[in-house]
């Protein structure tokens, strides 16, 4: 009602927003599910996002700065509906047995697809050591990466079986120098 031009003359002219309405609508994040926040600087989760966004499925964070994989734990704990979770492209810190030890026993546990490409991650028995938190997981998107510890042997008919992932359904490994 306060939305006014001044027009040549001196006189107001009333503003009307056509279909203000209905785009309000769309601006209500509670009807969101699916939320990208790509290649803008996130460096932590902190708190409180289960209050405001409990309600997401799918996050794509490609291209931040998340290091931390205890922020990628908090971030599956405070939203336990959350199915695709895409990280490409954040330089992740080497995962190992300390990291994963203060993870929480729901840490990871919903996610179906899992996206690393490219986060600088330098061996599979890291990958190995968070297949126990991701008992959901139906893809799982490594390229770009560095797994030239994959568990082959110099013999071509000779390969070692790699454990677990049982519900995996893509894995996708391009370009990681095996």
């Amino acid at each position: 009602p306060d939305a006014y031009v001044i027009t040549s003359k001196g006189h107001q002219k009333s503003i009307e927003f056509v279909g203000e309405i209905k785009i309000r609508r769309w601006q209500q994040i509670e009807d969101a599910y699916k939320i990208a926040i790509r290649n803008d600087t996130v460096s932590a989760i902190g708190s409180g996002i289960a209050e405001a966004a409990s309600f997401i499925t799918e996050m794509d964070l490609q291209d931040n700065l998340l290091w931390e994989w205890k922020e990628v734990a908090n971030l599956s704990n405070q939203l336990p509906g959350l199915n695709v979770l895409l990280l490409h492209g954040n330089k992740m810190q080497q995962i190992s047995r300390e990291i994963v030890e203060v993870f929480s026993s729901e840490s990871l546990r919903g996610l179906k697809v899992l996206a690393l490409n490219s986060c600088d991650i330098k061996s599979w028995k890291s990958i190995q050591l968070l297949e126990p938190f991701l008992t959901s997981i139906e893809e799982l998107y490594l390229a770009l990466n560095d797994f030239s510890d994959l568990p082959i042997t110099d013999n071509d008919s000779e390969i070692k079986a790699v454990s677990g992932f049982s519900t995996l359904r893509l894995l996708d490994l391009s370009e990681c120098r095996i």
